[in-house]
């Protein structure tokens, strides 16, 4: 699920940069983050290249969660600069908040069933504890 997403997530980011760089008419308005959306994506490609099936989940999650915490970063940075459109602004928040939810989501996963006790009806005769008289 993670790789999925994370190749997924990926391909969005580099639109999301051939956006700005066609949007942005200015030199300063907002380049520095078109250029590192284009670092988160190939960060998002590298994560979805280098995860095993087989890694622990700890591991699973580790490189989305750091995905959202830099773009988090990156969005409020652009909030206070305020020399970035807002579109731009707004799809790294989505972003941010896309691979937050999938760091949370990655993280929760299946559970193994854990083996319960046999009820008393479902016991065998045999194994039941002796009944007291009354």
């Amino acid at each position: 699920m993670v790789r999925s997403w994370s190749l997924l997530l990926g391909i969005g980011l580099v639109f999301l940069g051939l956006a700005g760089l066609g949007g942005t008419n200015a030199a300063g308005s907002g380049q520095w983050m078109v250029w590192l959306d284009f670092v988160a994506a190939f960060l998002s490609f590298v994560v979805a290249a280098t995860l095993r099936p087989e890694a622990p989940r700890s591991e699973q999650v580790s490189g989305p969660g750091m995905l959202s915490i830099g773009l988090f970063i990156m969005w409020v940075v652009a909030l206070i600069i305020g020399n970035v459109p807002t579109a731009l602004v707004w799809w790294n928040f989505a972003f941010a908040v896309a691979y937050g939810l999938l760091t949370m989501l990655s993280k929760e996963g299946r559970k193994p069933l854990k083996a319960q006790e046999p009820s008393e009806r479902d016991r065998p005769e045999q194994q039941r504890p002796p009944r007291r008289a009354a």
